[in-house]
């Protein structure tokens, strides 16, 4: 499978639609996580007693978002996809 094809997949609705909310939830996580992940390597350089709290503020970034998108997926209404009709 293509990454990018991967990716598709991962923003989109059970019925195959692009959903924005997950979209808007991964662009997050990545966005985060870069920043985060620079900011852990320069704690370690310069304040390495700040590791543990940069490894949990991290941690709960990406919990915290992936979470909400959790509920938010338990909450909305199931997607139904008509059947196709013979030909």
């Amino acid at each position: 499978m293509k990454f990018f094809e991967f990716l598709r997949k991962v923003n989109s609705e059970d019925n195959g639609n692009p959903s924005s909310m997950r979209t808007i939830a991964f662009m997050v996580c990545a966005q985060f996580s870069l920043v985060l992940s620079f900011g852990f390597v320069m704690a370690i350089f310069k304040h390495p007693e700040l590791v543990i709290a940069y490894a949990g503020l991290l941690l709960s970034v990406i919990l915290g978002v992936l979470g909400i998108k959790g509920w938010q997926k338990d909450k909305e209404e199931k997607v139904v996809t008509p059947p196709e009709e013979k030909q």
